[in-house]
């Protein structure tokens, strides 16, 4: 610490001749620790934390403020005012302390109380001749120092107590600096007991308070070995400039002409060389101190590189996993991309020994939202402190299960409580969200099983920078492919146009030919053969036609559009037709659904498609013996609910339609949609595509899942404009 009470006699000793170390040094304390006051009264004086340490810091301010003032000019009222600024140190430290403690045990805030009234029983005094008696200053270092170290002893407790990793180093290094800072400040008052050593107090406790603020400021433990790592570029840098500046004037010696040229030169020195040294100085210090840091932005460098020159997004992930193999520092790795059909993220890439205990699938709505707000990389660690700080880890106890771990806690119905368990059962400690165009496409966790806070706030912000180029490439992979498929579209509809006009002319000549024959009297025992020739020639028109369908210019008759109407006219004219007995047709539909823009036209096309494949589903899988229908009768159930959209605003129309059929091969329904992909024996395949490409037009989407045995759903979601 920084002043020399002993050192002052009945007097305080006589004024110190010249401006000494510990006097500049009191001096750049004072300075420092006002900006820190200032600084966290400012950011966020709500908080209890912030607050105790800006009083704190203020105190320290006062105390070198008014040794350093007193040193330059004697007077009395600046040897009172570092004396008040020392008495109220202890309570301020220890008000600290306790807060950032988080303490709770009644007994030490009681010695808060005590310690308070010490100071202000003290302070009385300094207005008395008492003041000014050698025995006033002993008493006062014999009350100041031990304060000190019961805060060091309070940390050292929490220390033992606690079981987090991350919490017990970053106490380790509060505890070890504190001892630093409190012995060194005790060098300032040998000299006035006649013991003469280079006096530190000033300096350590500069650097001790710097150290607390870092640790406010940036919670996480690698920052906090960062902060080591930048002071010693720091300090080799200012030793360097200052070299210059110091050889300057050494040879400048008694020739104050040469002054002025000289900080010229200086000065133009330094901007000359300070980058360059700074680069060097930077790079050597991070080899030294940040090795792991410097291997892991030379990775992403490499790989940043690496992935200008990937085109597909099997190309991408494959990149991405291999070269997070070769980082020592990721145990366990999973890579989640969005599926728009489905609405729900899912695992396609996993490093470690947890690909099978993580979910194949996560649900979307609270993690767009939460995204939507936070905009970077989601820490465990800083979630699971915004818990802590909110008071819903308050009940936790280290023995039993994590609070976010309990789905049942009222307390825990947060969104942050909701990603906090999102990420524990990923066994993520920091999730990239890969975000390009304000859309979420998928997310990359990593996570250390040797370290808690396993990656600073500056690797984080790398690793977000190659998500974000990652992102990029795979939304221009999903755009490239779009336009590749309209492309193929527009290049069929020419050719389809072309390709039934060759079709339909002949057909339409066999048709006529077939018909002329039917009429002579000698074609009765080839009539058979006749009306074969007659349908299979007009179900290769229907096919044609349904191919015109799909293949020319998308155009749409636009009203106003009731869901709900348009599925009661499909079942109407679906029960002319006759519905198997054995299918039941269940309809669940909510009320007062909005209008939507749209063709009816088409929209009940969709459904007419969808509810005649259920009710061929079920019929197959009543017959094939197969599922569970052929025991109780099939079952298709139609359902309507307005949703609103979880990754951006506004509000849409779903209707499901779910079977109890014979259900769909997964390798197949990634293929539905696609032209001409059938498992029917007389399907054209182009039904679903046509289904699609109209649902696509209305900007909307068609979602598929399927179970063999137990049957099939199809969503279908159109916006509400």
């Amino acid at each position: 610490m920084a002043s020399c009470f002993l050192c002052k006699g009945t007097r305080a000793g006589a004024l110190t001749n010249g401006m000494t170390f510990q006097v500049q040094s009191a001096l750049i304390a004072a300075i420092v620790n006002l900006c820190f006051a200032v600084y966290f009264l400012l950011t966020n004086r709500k908080n209890r934390l912030h607050r105790t340490f800006s009083y704190l810091s203020f105190n320290i301010f006062l105390w070198n403020l008014g040794f350093f003032l007193y040193k330059l000019t004697g007077s009395n009222f600046w040897y009172r005012v570092l004396f008040v600024g020392s008495l109220f140190i202890p309570p301020s430290a220890l008000h600290f302390t306790l807060a950032f403690l988080s303490v709770k045990n009644p007994t030490e805030w009681k010695l808060l109380r005590y310690t308070y009234a010490m100071s202000l029983g003290l302070l009385v005094t300094v207005m008395t001749p008492f003041f000014f008696m050698r025995e006033w200053s002993i008493l006062t270092v014999c009350y100041f120092f031990p304060v000190l170290y019961v805060c060091l002893y309070l940390i050292y407790k929490k220390y033992s107590q606690t079981e987090s990793a991350t919490e017990k180093a970053k106490l380790k290094y509060m505890l070890i600096g504190g001892v630093v800072a409190t012995t060194a400040g005790i060098t300032d008052f040998l000299p006035g007991m006649g013991i003469q050593v280079p006096q530190l107090g000033n300096l350590a406790l500069m650097v001790y308070m710097y150290f607390i603020s870092q640790s406010i400021v940036k919670y996480r433990l690698l920052d906090l070995h960062e902060i080591i790592g930048r002071g010693i570029v720091l300090v080799t840098l200012a030793s360097i400039t200052g070299g210059i500046y110091g050889a300057l004037v050494l040879w400048i010696g008694n020739r104050p002409g040469l002054a002025i040229f000289n900080t010229f030169i200086a000065s133009l020195l330094i901007l000359l060389l300070y980058e360059p040294i700074k680069m060097k100085v930077q790079d050597r210090a991070n080899r030294i101190f940040l090795r792991e840091s410097y291997n892991l932005q030379n990775i992403l460098s490499t790989l940043s590189r690496k992935m200008a020159r990937v085109l597909t997004v099997d190309e991408l992930l494959s990149l991405v996993i291999n070269t997070i193999k070769e980082f020592p520092r990721v145990t366990h790795a999973s890579i989640y991309i969005f599926d728009e059909r489905e609405v729900v993220f899912k695992l396609v890439e996993a490093i470690g020994d947890h690909r099978e205990r993580i979910p194949k699938t996560l649900e979307t709505k609270i993690l767009m939202e939460y995204l939507k707000e936070k905009r970077g990389a989601l820490i465990l660690e800083e979630l699971e402190r915004e818990l802590k700080e909110n008071g819903t880890l308050g009940a936790w106890n280290p023995g039993s299960m994590e609070p976010w771990e309990r789905e049942s806690a009222s307390p825990l119905s947060t969104p942050t409580a909701a990603i906090c368990r999102l990420m524990k059962s990923m066994e993520a400690q920091v999730c990239l969200p890969l975000i390009s165009q304000h859309k979420v496409l998928g997310l990359c966790n990593l996570k250390d099983v040797g370290l808690e806070g396993a990656y600073s706030s500056q690797e984080i912000a790398l690793l977000m920078t190659v998500a974000n180029q990652a992102a990029i490439i795979i939304d221009n992979y999903k755009i490239y492919e779009a336009m590749k498929r309209k492309d193929r579209l527009a290049a069929l509809g020419e050719m389809a146009t072309g390709l039934a006009h060759e079709i339909r002319n002949p057909l339409g000549a066999i048709k006529g030919a077939a018909q002329y024959l039917q009429l002579e009297p000698s074609a009765e025992e080839k009539r058979e053969f006749l009306n074969i020739i007659l349908e299979e020639v007009d179900r290769l028109n229907g096919v044609v036609s349904q191919f015109l369908d799909y293949a020319r210019p998308f155009k749409k008759n636009i009203t106003l559009c009731e869901i709900n109407a348009i599925l009661d006219k499909t079942l109407s004219l679906i029960k002319a037709r006759g519905i198997p007995e054995q299918i039941e047709i269940v309809t669940n539909f909510e009320q007062n659904l909005p209008l939507l823009h749209g063709d009816a036209e088409q929209i009940k096309q969709v459904f007419l498609n969808l509810i005649l494949n259920a009710i061929q589903a079920i019929s197959e899988a009543g017959t094939s013996g197969t599922a569970e229908t052929s025991r109780t009768g099939g079952k298709l159930v139609i359902s309507t609910t307005l949703h609103s959209y979880p990754d951006k605003v506004g509000t849409y129309i779903s209707i499901k339609f779910a079977d109890t059929g014979i259900g769909i091969p997964v390798d197949h329904i990634d293929k539905l949609f696609n032209p001409f992909f059938t498992t029917k024996k007389e399907g054209t395949g182009l039904g679903l595509a046509i289904c699609h490409r109209i649902v696509e037009g209305h900007g909307g989407t068609i979602e598929v899942s399927s179970q063999i045995g137990k049957g099939s759903r199809f969503v279908v979601k159109l916006p509400v404009q």
